[in-house]
């Protein structure tokens, strides 16, 4: 089975649309977006928003749509629906997790499941032979909703690792402490609590993004996040070989 794996997206229309076009391919099993899924609206977006939140106040008899907080909301909803129709033509499952970016906007608004596209932080999906176990939570980066302290992060793990066997595809938004983590400045930017725990309870595959600089492979270990070269993951899950794909 193959995975076509991506990250940190980071609301790129075309980034969607060509995701979408390459899953569609028949060596594809299933996609994975680890996190980082949107973006600030643009003006236009705001414009459509407004407009389509007084539309529906006119229809009920209200004045007004209500402050600028409501009208960022439902341009992001917006976003998630255009996004999420492109995933939904694939008619191929498509997991996800909310990433740190995505906690500073419209108040951390977490994606629902629909059809085809599932959240799975702290759950597992099986597919094939394999079980996909997620968790979208990094050590505190920029104050988002999806940001844990590692203390907390601890007490999640100890419940996540009991999910996790020798057959688990473990997918998380951002990486462990010394694997694939070393921002531009130099420094680690993991999370000690995960790669603890992974010391613990090896996995088949860990996928993630987050730090965008440090896209590539590492063992058993994938950053796909695409905004450094705008590249995606194609993942023979059975042999963990790596390709890359525009």
């Amino acid at each position: 089975m193959h995975v076509l794996f991506t990250s940190d997206l980071h609301g790129l229309d075309y980034a969607y649309e060509r995701f979408a076009s390459v899953l569609t391919e028949e060596r594809f099993g299933l996609g994975v977006i680890a996190g980082d899924l949107t973006n600030y609206p643009t003006p236009q977006e705001l414009r459509t928003a407004k407009a389509e939140l007084s539309s529906a106040a006119t229809a009920f008899g209200r004045d007004g749509v209500g402050p600028l907080s409501e009208v960022f909301k439902h341009a992001l909803k917006m976003k998630e629906r255009r996004y999420k129709q492109l995933l939904f033509s694939t008619h191929k499952p498509v997991l996800f997790l909310m990433g740190n970016d995505d906690g500073i906007l419209g108040d951390g608004l977490q994606w629902a499941d629909e059809r085809n596209v599932l959240c799975i932080n702290q759950k597992k999906a099986t597919y094939s032979r394999f079980n996909f176990v997620g968790y979208h939570y990094t050590p505190i980066f920029v104050g988002g909703t999806f940001e844990k302290p590692e203390s907390t992060q601890v007490d999640d793990l100890a419940q996540l690792q009991t999910l996790l066997d020798s057959q688990t595809i473990l997918v998380t938004h951002g990486p462990p402490k010394g694997i694939l983590d070393i921002t531009y400045q130099g420094r680690h930017a993991g999370s000690k609590a995960l790669a603890a725990m992974l010391a613990r309870r090896p996995v088949w595959l860990h996928l993630f993004g987050h730090i965008h600089e440090s896209f590539g492979k590492h063992g058993n270990s994938v950053n796909g996040a695409y905004l450094a070269k705008e590249l995606f993951v194609d993942i023979d899950v059975e042999t963990r070989t790596v390709s890359l794909l525009k």
